[in-house]
């Protein structure tokens, strides 16, 4: 390997690590917000139905906006581990199919996601 490539490489890899880090915190902000809650209720490990929800809502747009690992995505959300994001994503996954006003409620957050 050609010297300095690897270290090259490691920074690159670094700084988007923290692009994704800051877009992770802006879905997670995002979200909150839409649910009027704080970003703390959002991480925290309750077990309330509305905080479930919303977790499992960044969960999603958190696998589909960053690259961040579903390793990473479950720390960011309570300190989980990678099968409960995987658990949280499929579930919603299905909500949507099922409950119209779920995926409508998706819809809008990633409008504002996007925009």
């Amino acid at each position: 390997m050609i010297p300095g490539l690897k270290r090259e490489f490691m920074k690159k890899a670094f700084a988007s690590e923290g692009l994704f880090e800051m877009k992770a915190e802006s879905i997670i902000a995002t979200v909150a917000e839409h649910f009027h809650f704080t970003i703390e209720d959002v991480k925290k490990k309750g077990r309330k139905r509305e905080y479930v929800m919303a977790r499992k809502m960044c969960a999603h747009l958190l696998r589909e906006h960053t690259k961040l690992s579903l390793k990473r995505i479950g720390k960011l959300l309570g300190g989980q581990d990678h099968t409960t994001a995987i658990h949280a994503i499929h579930s919603l996954n299905d909500l949507c199919f099922s409950d119209p006003t779920i995926y409508m409620e998706l819809a809008t957050i990633e409008k504002k996601i996007n925009s």
